[in-house]
C-alpha cells in the first residue's frame, strides 16, 4: 500500500476512534489517545526526515493493525447502554 494511502487510512481510523471514545474514561479511551500521539510523532519524524516513507508506512501499518484489533471494543464503547 502506498504511503499516502496508509497515512490517509490511519488518519481516518484514528479520527473515528477518537470520536467514538470521546468522553470515555478508562483504558480504551486512553489507548486511542496514545495511538493518536504515536501517530503524531511518526508524522513529525517523517516530516523532519528522521523516517523514510517506507519506515513510516511500516510503523503506520502497525498502528492500523492495532486499531483493527480494537474495532469491536470501540464500537461497543460507543453504543448506548440499555
Amino acid at each position: 500500500m502506498k504511503t499516502s494511502k496508509v497515512a490517509a487510512e490511519l488518519e481516518t481510523r484514528i479520527a473515528v476512534a477518537l470520536a467514538m471514545t470521546a468522553g470515555s474514561i478508562g483504558p480504551l479511551g486512553d489507548t486511542v489517545k496514545r495511538l493518536n500521539s504515536i501517530h503524531e510523532a511518526l508524522k513529525s519524524q517523517r516530516a523532519s526526515g528522521l523516517l523514510t516513507d517506507a519506515e513510516y508506512a511500516k510503523e503506520a501499518g502497525g498502528l492500523l493493525n492495532i486499531l483493527a484489533n480494537f474495532d469491536g471494543l470501540i464500537s461497543e464503547a460507543a453504543s448506548p447502554r440499555a
